[in-house]
């Protein structure tokens, strides 16, 4: 179980400067949604919750761990920008796998799921930057389910995508995250509602749940 409680984060460089949350809980097997105007900070969220950032006071754990200690590949974060997560000098391919160079995991999952996703070995032999970003899009989608997370964190990970290949993504996930994942996407897209058993809302950083 995802739990936020009591949430406050504060960071003087971003807009907006605070991010607060009473109480949120997201279960096994659940997908969640967040929505919220733009520059409200969803994105901070997400990252608060995949523990890049420490929170200013209360507590963020998954399965009662503080998500800044969990182990490497329980939690993984697609970022806003999906060549984030990709070396500017290295292949596609070669940051495909570093998720499990990390864990110990399966080398070639990642190359799997983004074939599945549409990519080409010829495409995941260049670098990221030779990409449309519909395709560094599908690529990272690849590398954040590599590691086979129990928490999934997705921030607007079809934004670049047409309607098809958003529909395509979607069932990758659903094939190849574990039955007992939790699945955060971030979205301004009008998604379906039934994929969601959950939706959160961030408006001037205040998280609520719908």
């Amino acid at each position: 179980m995802l739990e936020i409680s009591r949430l406050r984060y504060r960071h003087p460089q971003a807009s907006p400067g605070r991010i607060s949350c009473e109480n949120l809980r997201a279960y096994p097997g659940s997908w969640i949604r967040v929505v919220g105007p733009s520059g409200h900070g969803k994105s901070t969220l997400v990252r608060l919750a995949a523990g890049w950032l420490e929170p200013e006071s209360g507590t963020i754990t998954f399965n009662g761990t503080r998500t800044t200690e969990s182990a490497p590949g329980l939690i993984s974060l697609m970022p806003q920008d999906p060549l984030a997560g990709f070396h500017a000098q290295r292949s596609v391919l070669w940051s495909l796998r570093e998720p499990a160079r990390l864990t110990n995991g399966e080398h070639h999952l990642a190359e799997r799921i983004a074939m599945d996703l549409g990519l080409t070995p010829g495409q995941l032999k260049r670098h990221p930057q030779a990409l449309s970003g519909g395709q560094v899009q599908r690529a990272a989608v690849a590398r954040a389910l590599s590691s086979r997370p129990v928490l999934l964190l997705l921030d607007e990970p079809f934004s670049a995508l047409d309607k098809e290949n958003a529909r395509i993504a979607i069932a990758a996930i659903r094939e190849y995250a574990p039955a007992q994942s939790i699945v955060v996407v971030v979205s301004h897209a009008g998604l379906p509602a039934p994929l969601f058993d959950q939706t959160v809302s961030v408006t001037h950083g205040a998280v609520e749940t719908q």
